[in-house]
C-alpha cells in the first residue's frame, strides 16, 4: 500500500538498507556498476531489454478497479479550466468553445479506449507496446518523442501549481510576501516570489517520485473529493458577482484564421493536442486494470463529460469576470489574484487560500499521472539496465528546471501554438499502434518483446525497425508539418496553414489509413506469423498469467514463429488447413527437420509434413519446442508427471489420460473433499496419538484435586520444533470438515526446538527457542527483532531440551510468570513426557517457596512411548542394504508390525529416490545455484549471555548484530537503555 511505503518506519528501513548497499558498492568498479543495475535487468551482454517496470504487471499489483478509473479519469478531466479559458483568449465565443471541446473529447475518448485495449489484456506499458509495433530498435524514437513531450508538460504543470502556491502565500502573508524585492531580470518573466513558490511546489513532488501507480490510487480519490467544491465554489462566485453577464467581444484572437469554420477546427485540434500525451499514455494506466474493460468504459462515460464541465466553468467564469471587471484573464490563478486585490478581507483571503490549496492538489495529481509516470516509464525503456520508473521520475524532477516553463506561459498565443503543434507528432504514433493491434487480431508474443536479437522471429522486423509502421507515421506527419511550421512563424500558404490547424486529428487519421492499406498489401513479419498460425481474436491472451522472465530469456515458447513469404497455391492452402486443425505433431516436426538435413528445401518439407515453415525455421535457429522449453519451469518434472498419471490409471483400471482440469473437476464431483493445509508431524507422535491411548488419559483429569484447580491455573507444556530439512507444509485433498491434514514422516530430521506453554483460557507464555550448537549466534536472527520481544534463546548439543535447560525454564520462566494473585491457589502443569521433565529436580523443585506437591504432577503426564519401531531403519541405497534389512526383520519375527511397516516404507522410499534421481538432478542443480547466488555469508559472532543465566534475550542478540556490523544503531536507542538492558539479568549489590 502507498501508506505503508510512506510510513516513517518503512522509509527509515529503506534508507538504512540503501546506505549499506552503497557502502558495499564503493569497494570496486564492478560492484558499483552491479549496484546501479535495476531489478530484473539482464546482467550479461552489452544491452538489457528488461527490468521490473518493462515486464508485464504481476497479478498482485493489478489492483485498479472501475471505481479507481472513475476517480482517475474524472480528476484528470477536471484540470481543464485553462483549456476553455485559453480558447476565449484566441477569439472564440463561449458557446463555440464549449461545443468544440465536447466534440474533441468524444474523439479523444474513443482513441484512448482503443489504445487501452492492448495494455488491459497483456498488462504492459506504452514502451513495450511500441516495441511490438515499431520494432525492437524502432520503438526508441516512439518512446523518446513521448518522453520529450512528457518532460515539457511536467515543467508546465509545475509552473501552474506554483502559481496557486503564490496565491496561498499572498493570502496568508499579504504584503509581507508581495513586497519581497525582485532580484531576477525582468526579461526572465519570473519574479522572486514566483521562484520561491515554484521551489516549494517542486518539493511537494519529491515523496511521490518514489511510488508507482499501484500505490497512488488514494491520491486520485483525494483529488476528486477536493476539486469539486473548489471548482464549483469559484464558478458560483464569478456568476453571483457578475450577475451572469458574459461577453468576449473585447478579446482579440492571436491566431490568424480566415473563417469561423477554420477557427472551429483549430479549437478542436487545440483540445485534442492538449490531451495528446494522455491519449498516447493510456497503456501506462490500463496495465494496472484488474478486470478487462474497467478502463475502457469509464473513459467513454466520464472523460468527455468531466472535461466539458470543467472547461465550461472556466469559459463562463473567465467571460463573466473579464466583462465585469474589464480584465483580460485566461487562467484561474490570475483570477484568484484579482479577487484578492479587489476584496482584501480576512474571509476572502481564507476562501482564496482554501481554493488555491485544493487546486494545488489537483495540479499535483495531474502532473504525477499525466507526466511523471509516463516519463519514468519512458526512461526505464531507454536505459533499462540502469534506469527504472522511480529513477526516471527523479530525473524528470530535476529536468523540470531546464525547461523554463514561465517563458511558455508568457501569453495565450504561445501556449496554444505549443499545444496544437506538438500533438501532430503524437497522433501518428497512436494511430499506428491502434491499427496494428487490430490487424494482428489482438495477439502479442510477450516472450519475444524482450528479445532484441536477430533471431527474434516476431519483432526484429528489418534490423529492428518496422518499415510499414514508420511509413504510416511519416505520411500522417508530413501532411500537417508545413502548417505546424507556419504556426510557429514560417511563411507558408493558406492551405498548408489550414492543414496545420487539423494537427493531431489529421496525423492520427492519415497514419491509420496508410498503415492499414500498406499492411493489407505488404504485411509485417509478425502479421504473417499470426496469419500462418491461424490465431483467433486475442487468442494469445489466454496463454498468459503472471509472466515468467526466465522463460522468456531461455527462448520463450520455442520461437514458434519466423519470417516467410507464402504464396497461396492449392497445396499451401491445404497445408494451412492442417496447421489450423493442429494435425501435425512433434514427430512430424522431427521428420521434417531430418528431411531438411538431407537436402530437402524447407518449403517442400513443410508441405510434405504439414508443419509451418515458421516452426521449422525457428527450430533450425536452435529454439526449443514449447513443451521442452517449459519443462524446467514446471513444478513436476515430466518423469514425475508420467508416474502420477500412471498411478491414477492403474488405480482406476482405465486407459484415459489425465486432463488439464482433472483435479478441479475431481473436487467438484466429490464435495466431501477440499484442498487443505498439510501439517507435517513426526511419525512417533502419529503412532502414539491413537484413540486407545488418549482416551484413558482424560480419565486422570477427573481427579478431585485436578478439577478443583481454576482453568486460568491449568497449563500445558509441549516441546515442538522446526525442521532444518526441505519439509514444507502444502495443500492436500481431504475432508472439508477438518482444518488441516496431518502427514506422518520418519523422525530422522534435525530440528530447532522450542518450548511452548499455554493455559486453559488461551493465555500463552513467550517461547524458549533451543538452537543446535555450543552458543547462540547472532547470524541466526533477522535484522528486524521487534517480534521477538521477551523471547528466550539458548543452545544445546542436539537442539533438544536438556535437564539443566528444563529446570531453569521451570524456575525462571514458568513459576514467576504464571503466579496467581492468590499465592495459595494451586497450579497444574501438564507435561509431555519428555525425559528432561521426569527428573527428580524438575518434579520436586525446591528452589522456590512453592509446595512440592504442586510440582509433583507426573501422574497426569502423557508419555509418548508406545507403537514405536524397535530398530532404527535407514533408507537403502544399494541392494546390499536391502539384504541386510531383510535378514534383520527375519530375526525379529512377525510380531513387530511397526518395524515391518517401517522397513517396507524405507525400501519403497529407496526405489522412489532412484527413480526420480535423474529427473530431479538438473532442476535441483539450478535451484542450488540460484540459492548460492543469493546467499551472502554473515559474520559469526557469539551472543553474550548473563553469567547467572543460560538464556539470551533479544537485546543480547541485537548487540551481537551491531558488533558484527549486520545491524545499525537505532536513533531511539541510547547508551543508558543499552546499559540497563545488559545489566538487567545481573545481581545488583547495594550498600547496607
Amino acid at each position: 500500500m502507498a501508506f505503508k511505503a510512506l510510513s516513517p518506519r518503512h522509509i527509515a528501513s529503506s534508507i538504512t538498507t540503501r546506505i549499506a548497499n552503497f557502502k558495499a558498492a564503493t569497494q570496486s568498479k564492478d560492484a558499483f556498476l552491479k549496484c546501479l543495475q535495476t531489478r530484473d535487468s539482464e546482467e550479461s551482454g552489452s544491452w538489457s531489454w528488461t527490468n521490473e517496470d518493462l515486464l508485464p504487471t504481476p497479478s498482485e499489483k493489478r489492483t485498479w478497479r472501475s471505481r479507481n478509473y472513475i476517480f482517475f479519469y474524472s480528476s484528470l478531466a477536471m484540470d481543464n479550466w485553462t483549456l476553455g479559458s485559453s480558447m476565449i483568449g484566441v477569439g472564440m465565443k463561449w458557446w463555440q468553445a464549449i461545443v468544440a471541446i465536447f466534440i474533441a473529447q468524444l474523439i479523444a475518448a474513443c482513441a484512448s479506449a482503443l489504445n487501452s485495449r492492448c495494455a488491459e489484456m497483456y498488462h504492459i506499458g506504452y514502451p513495450v507496446v511500441a516495441r511490438s509495433v515499431f520494432g525492437s530498435y524502432g520503438a526508441y524514437y516512439a518512446v523518446g518523442a513521448r518522453a520529450v513531450l512528457a518532460c515539457i508538460y511536467y515543467s508546465l504543470k509545475l509552473y501552474a501549481g506554483s502559481s496557486f502556491v503564490v496565491n496561498m502565500l499572498q493570502a496568508v502573508f499579504e504584503k509581507s510576501f508581495t513586497s519581497i524585492p525582485n532580484d531576477l531580470p525582468v526579461s526572465l518573466g519570473f519574479t522572486t516570489q514566483q521562484m520561491v513558490a515554484f521551489f516549494l511546489f517542486w518539493l511537494c513532488h519529491i515523496p511521490f517520485v518514489f511510488l508507482r501507480p499501484n500505490q497512488l490510487k488514494w491520491l486520485f480519490t483525494l483529488k476528486m473529493c477536493t476539486m469539486v467544491p473548489a471548482m464549483v465554489g469559484l464558478f458560483i462566485f464569478c456568476m453571483v458577482n457578475t450577475h451572469g453577464r458574459l461577453s468576449t467581444d473585447h478579446l482579440t484572437s492571436a491566431v490568424p484564421v480566415s473563417s469561423t469554420s477554420w477557427l472551429f477546427m483549430y479549437a478542436i485540434n487545440l483540445s485534442l493536442g492538449a490531451h495528446s500525451t494522455l491519449i498516447t499514455n493510456q497503456p501506462d494506466y490500463s496495465r494496472w486494470s484488474k478486470k478487462p474493460w474497467s478502463s475502457i468504459w469509464t473513459q467513454h462515460v466520464f472523460w468527455p463529460t468531466s472535461v466539458t464541465i470543467a472547461a465550461s466553468f472556466g469559459i463562463l467564469s473567465t467571460a463573466a469576470i473579464n466583462n465585469a471587471w474589464g480584465l483580460k484573464l485566461w487562467n484561474q490563478w490570475d483570477l484568484l489574484t484579482a479577487i484578492l486585490n479587489r476584496y482584501p478581507t480576512h474571509s476572502v483571503r481564507f476562501a482564496v487560500f482554501l481554493c488555491a490549496l485544493m487546486w494545488t492538489i489537483l495540479v499535483l495529481g495531474t502532473n504525477i499521472a499525466a507526466n511523471m509516470i509516463p516519463l519514468g516509464a519512458d526512461l526505464a525503456m531507454l536505459l533499462p539496465r540502469y534506469m527504472n520508473m522511480v529513477r526516471g521520475q527523479v530525473a524528470g524532477l530535476f529536468l523540470a528546471w531546464a525547461i523554463c516553463p514561465w517563458n511558455i506561459y508568457a501569453s495565450a498565443a504561445t501556449f496554444t501554438k505549443f499545444l496544437s503543434g506538438y500533438g501532430l507528432f503524437m497522433g501518428g504514433l497512436t494511430g499506428v499502434m491502434i491499427a496494428d493491434y487490430y490487424l494482428t487480431r489482438g495477439n502479442l508474443f510477450l516472450e519475444h518483446l524482450y528479445d532484441g536479437k536477430k533471431t527474434n522471429a516476431n519483432y526484429y522486423y528489418s534490423r529492428g525497425w518496422s518499415i510499414q509502421a514508420y511509413i504510416g507515421y511519416v505520411c500522417g506527419l508530413a501532411i500537417g508539418f508545413p502548417g505546424f511550421c507556419g504556426n510557429l512563424g514560417a511563411k507558408v500558404s493558406t492551405t498548408a496553414r489550414h492543414l496545420g490547424y487539423l494537427g493531431w486529428l489529421l496525423s492520427f487519421s492519415v497514419s491509420i489509413f496508410v498503415y492499414v492499406v500498406l499492411c493489407l498489401i505488404w504485411p509485417t513479419q509478425n502479421q504473417r506469423v499470426i496469419r500462418d498460425m491461424g490465431l483467433k481474436r486475442e487468442e494469445k491472451v489466454l496463454g498468459y498469467g503472471d509472466f515468467d522472465l526466465d522463460f522468456a530469456r531461455s527462448g520463450g515458447l520455442g520461437g514458434e514463429a519466423g519470417e516467410e513469404d507464402v504464396s497461396q497455391d492449392g497445396k499451401e492452402v491445404k497445408m494451412e488447413m492442417k496447421i489450423r486443425e493442429n494435425k501435425y505433431t512433434e514427430e512430424y516436426v522431427m521428420r521434417a527437420l531430418e528431411e531438411i538435413a538431407n537436402g530437402v528445401s524447407i518449403r517442400k518439407a513443410s508441405l510434405d509434413y504439414g508443419v509451418p515453415r515458421t516452426i521449422l525455421q525457428s527450430r533450425l535457429y536452435g529454439h526449443e519446442s514449447h513443451r521442452e522449453a517449459a519443462a524446467p519451469l514446471q513444478r513436476l518434472t515430466p518423469t514425475q508427471e508420467k508416474r502420477l498419471t500412471d498411478w491414477r490409471i492403474l488405480a482406476v483400471r482405465d486407459t484415459t489420460t489425465l486432463g488439464k482440469r482433472w483435479i478441479r473437476g475431481f473436487l467438484k464431483r466429490n464435495l466431501i473433499l477440499r484442498t487443505k493445509k498439510q501439517l507435517r508431524i513426526d511419525s512417533t507422535r502419529v503412532n502414539s496419538a491413537t484413540t486407545d491411548i488418549i482416551k484413558p488419559w482424560f480419565n486422570k483429569l477427573e481427579v478431585p484435586e485436578v478439577k478443583a484447580i481454576k482453568p486460568a491455573n491449568r497449563w500445558n507444556i509441549d516441546e515442538a520444533g522446526i525442521t532444518e530439512d526441505q519439509g514444507v507444509n502444502g495443500l492436500v485433498v481431504g475432508s472439508k470438515n477438518r482444518r488441516f491434514i496431518q502427514r506422518k514422516e520418519p523422525g530422522l530430521k534435525a530440528w530447532t526446538s522450542f518450548i511452548k506453554c499455554i493455559s486453559a483460557i488461551r493465555v500463552a507464555l513467550t517461547p524458549l527457542v533451543i538452537f543446535k550448537g555450543k552458543t547462540v549466534q547472532q547470524q541466526w536472527f533477522p535484522t528486524t527483532l521487534d517480534i521477538f520481544e521477551q523471547w528466550q534463546f539458548t543452545s544445546t548439543k542436539n537442539s533438544w531440551t536438556s535437564h539443566d535447560t528444563a529446570l531453569e525454564w521451570l524456575s525462571k520462566v514458568f513459576i514467576p510468570r504464571t503466579a496467581p494473585q492468590d499465592p495459595k491457589e494451586p497450579r497444574l502443569l501438564i507435561l509431555d513426557g519428555h525425559g528432561s521433565h521426569e527428573t527428580t529436580e524438575f518434579l520436586y523443585n525446591n528452589n522456590t517457596e512453592e509446595p512440592t506437591s504442586y510440582n509433583s504432577i507426573k501422574e497426569v503426564g502423557l508419555v509418548w512411548s508406545e507403537n514405536i519401531s524397535l530398530v532404527s531403519w535407514g533408507t537403502p541405497r544399494v541392494a546390499r542394504d536391502i539384504r541386510i534389512q531383510a535378514e534383520t526383520i527375519t530375526r525379529l519375527g512377525e510380531s513387530d508390525l511397526p518395524t515391518r511397516r517401517q522397513l517396507f516404507r524405507k525400501i519403497t522410499k529407496g526405489f522412489e529416490e532412484k527413480e526420480y534421481a535423474l529427473a530431479q538432478a538438473e532442476l535441483r542443480i539450478k535451484q542450488l545455484e540460484a540459492q548460492i547466488d543469493q546467499l551472502e555469508p554473515r559474520k559469526r559472532r557469539k551472543v553474550q549471555t548473563s553469567p547467572n543465566s543460560k538464556f539470551a534475550d533479544i537485546r543480547a542478540v541485537e548487540e551481537a548484530q551491531i558488533k558484527a556490523g549486520d545491524r545499525g544503531i537505532d536513533e531511539e536507542d541510547s547508551d543508558s537503555s543499552i546499559e540497563s538492558t545488559a545489566t538487567s539479568n545481573c545481581i545488583e549489590v547495594q550498600d547496607s
